[in-house]
C-alpha cells in the first residue's frame, strides 16, 4: 500500500493511505478491462495519513539494537 502510494505522489497523486492504495491497485491491474478513460473521485481527507506514515515507519524501518 505504502509502495503505490509513494509511486503516485511523486506523480502529483497524493490519496488516503488507509483505504485507496487497494482502489488504485485494482484499477491499474484492470486497465485492460477499463478503458483509457478514468475518472477517480477523492472522497477522504489526507489528514490520516500523517498517522499512517509513522506506522509504515515503523513496522518497515529496520530497529537499532
Amino acid at each position: 500500500n505504502y509502495q503505490i502510494w509513494l509511486e503516485l505522489k511523486k506523480s502529483g497523486i497524493e490519496f488516503d493511505l488507509l483505504y485507496d492504495p487497494i482502489g488504485w491497485q485494482v484499477m491499474i491491474n484492470n486497465l485492460n478491462i477499463l478503458g483509457d478513460k478514468i475518472i477517480y473521485i477523492h472522497q477522504g481527507g489526507l489528514k490520516g495519513n500523517e498517522s499512517m506514515l509513522e506506522r509504515y515507519k515503523r513496522k518497515f524501518t529496520p530497529q537499532s539494537i
